[in-house]
Order: C-alpha cells, then structure tokens, then sequence
C-alpha cells in the first residue's frame, strides 16, 4: 500500500532522515519506534507532503508516486495525518473543525450522517458541538482530531504521538478505537513514544534511531529481540540485575 524508499530529509545542513526505506501493507496496523529527535515526525510529515526528501527519495500509495504531490492531493488519494500535538483550529467550533475534515471529499451526501457518528464515538464531545475548540482539554482535542481525521474518509491513517500529554484512560480509549479503525478498513502508521502500547495494537513496527532504520519486524519477534527489550520495552535481562 505505502512503499518509502531511500527517504532522506535535512533541514538545512542537519540531516533528520537518512535513506528511510519503509513498507506499510493494507490492514496492518505499522508503529515507528523512537526516542525524541530520532525523525518519527519528520517521517510522517514526509510522507503527507509537508517536507521533501531529496531527489534519490521516493514515496508510493497504491502503487503511485505521491513524493512530488502537494499535502492536498495527498489528502485526496487517502492518506490522512493526525499530527502531533492534535493541532486543532482553536479559534473554530469543535462541529466546524470536524466538517474541516471534509474539505477535499466528493462524495458530500453522506458526511452529515458519519459526523453523527463521531459524537457517538466521543459521546464525550456531545454538548459542545458549538464550543471553541481551543478551550477543550487534551484528551478532547485529540479525539476531535480524530474526528476530523476519520471525516476525510482515509485509506492510510497517520497518528504522530496520540498519546501526549494525555491522561492514562484517555489514551487507553484511543488506542482502543484504533483497532476498529481497521476493522472498517482503515490501515494505520503510528509513531508513538509509548512502546507497550503501540506494539499492543500493531503486527509489524520500526525502530528509528539517529534518522535511519535501526531495526524493523514483526511485533512478535522485536518483543523477543534483547535490545528491544533493554531500550524501548524496559525489561532487563537477569545478567544485568545481577
């Protein structure tokens, strides 16, 4: 579905990505492991159009070159991006930034209806449909978010750190949603800080470290991997309490 081949991406003279090369399959739910600075974000914002790799870089969705596409042509072919730190229009109503979600859509006859469907979703946003976004806690933000995200009917959906800065069952109750996601045939790239979590709900994931692919495999054979262990999932091994 999303083929990343060779990606490299600097800012300036300081490079943030080093020849990334990366596959997600449809219905997978893929997680890209790293610590902060390792290029999880500058990933994603690559792939959605809003940085570009250099010219031996290349980016397929559905077996098409997107790396040279603008964000919005992007959003059309499918690919949708939860950006870090939700990122909501605080100066908008929870309902109007949600119907943000709509703008590159066609089909316009049904949007009403799956909106509806958001607020029973996050029945928590029911009642402040006219509320500026900006004024909603975090966990609220990040479900309007998604909301917003889920309107634009995605094929491939990006989710850069969900679970920042938000309260322990909060992020349990997004993390839980990602797996009906895919049930209704969304496929998920998640960066995300929080290892458990993140391999709880994927097959395959990425480990970045310094801006390249350090390690990359099934969840269940990274979760057997001793390095894994020791750096991301925080498990020592017996020699190492000794």
């Amino acid at each position: 579905m999303l083929k990343v081949t060779n990606l490299s991406v600097s800012y300036g003279d300081i490079p943030a990505l080093k020849k990334v090369s990366l596959e997600v399959k449809q219905g997978d739910v893929v997680s890209v492991l790293g610590a902060n600075g390792a290029g999880k974000t500058t990933l994603l914002k690559a792939i959605s159009g809003l940085l570009r790799g250099d010219e031996n870089s290349s980016i397929e969705f559905m077996g098409e070159p997107i790396h040279q596409l603008p964000p919005n042509e992007i959003v059309q072919r499918g690919i949708v991006h939860v950006p870090e730190g939700r990122q909501v229009f605080s100066e908008l109503s929870v309902l109007e930034n949600i119907e943000v979600g709509s703008y590159s859509r066609q089909d316009r006859s049904n949007i009403k209806g799956e909106i509806a469907e958001c607020f029973e979703m996050f029945p928590e946003l029911l009642g402040k449909e006219k509320q500026l976004a900006g004024t909603l806690s975090g966990g609220e933000q990040q479900m309007v978010a998604t909301a917003r995200a889920l309107i634009a009917k995605p094929k491939l959906l990006m989710i850069d750190e969900p679970s920042m800065g938000l309260a322990p069952v909060v992020v349990k109750r997004i993390f839980g949603l990602l797996r009906e996601f895919v049930a209704r045939g969304i496929t998920i790239l998640l960066v995300e800080q929080n290892a458990y979590m993140s391999m709880a709900v994927s097959n395959y994931a990425y480990i970045i470290a310094q801006g390249e692919i350090a390690l990359h495999g099934s969840v269940e054979d990274l979760k057997k991997d001793e390095a894994v262990k020791d750096s991301y999932l925080g498990v020592k091994r017996k020699s190492d309490q000794a």
